[in-house]
């Protein structure tokens, strides 16, 4: 019973880093996506863009 159990542990494991590697790839593409769309906003009223040091930072902060 042990052994079978240990069996489907180590099956779904191995599924695990199959879905990993497709979410990781899914977040990195929202964050582009997400990157583009904002890159994209207009600018008015003398607003002026920080520099990409700080908006890598904003972005980094939103992934917590």
């Amino acid at each position: 019973m042990i052994f079978s159990q240990c069996i489907v542990q180590i099956k779904l494991l191995e599924a695990w880093g199959s879905m990993e590697k497709q979410h990781s790839s899914a977040v990195s593409s929202s964050l582009d996506c997400l990157q583009s769309a904002v890159c994209r906003v207009p600018l008015i009223e003398g607003a002026t863009v920080s520099p990409l040091a700080n908006q890598k930072k904003s972005l980094r902060l939103l992934m917590i």
